[in-house]
């Protein structure tokens, strides 16, 4: 897949042309793959490994189903051995983070300074 593909997103018979940046997290889940905004959540037709391909690197996989949009975490925490959880700006999901993904999270999360870590 070219890294320019757009993705259509898919919710009640109808399609959706949405900019990525408003998207929080792709989910696979049940053989489909799910784009999560604030409001609502869509299908896609990508597998999540092709999605990761295309989309812009404010996007980072932080478990084996999921890839989070870095841009919208408002905070990080995690405690030593475990998994981590974000949540995100103006949104009341969350998405648990594996251990295996929380120090490449931290990581471009950088300096940010509205991420709390516990």
């Amino acid at each position: 897949m070219e890294p320019q593909t757009k993705i259509t997103y898919f919710r009640h018979g109808k399609e959706f042309f949405l900019p990525t940046e408003g998207v929080l997290f792709f989910e696979a889940s049940d053989d489909n793959t799910y784009a999560h905004t604030r409001e609502y959540i869509y299908r896609v037709k990508f597998r999540l490994y092709e999605i990761e391909a295309i989309l812009p690197d404010e996007f980072i996989r932080v478990s084996k189903s999921a890839v989070a949009n870095v841009g919208q975490v408002v905070t990080f925490s995690s405690r030593v051995g475990t998994t981590g959880m974000v949540e995100f700006f103006g949104a009341h999901k969350r998405l648990h983070v594996s251990r295996k993904y929380i120090k490449s999270l931290r990581a471009r999360l950088g300096s940010r300074s509205n991420y709390e870590n516990t």
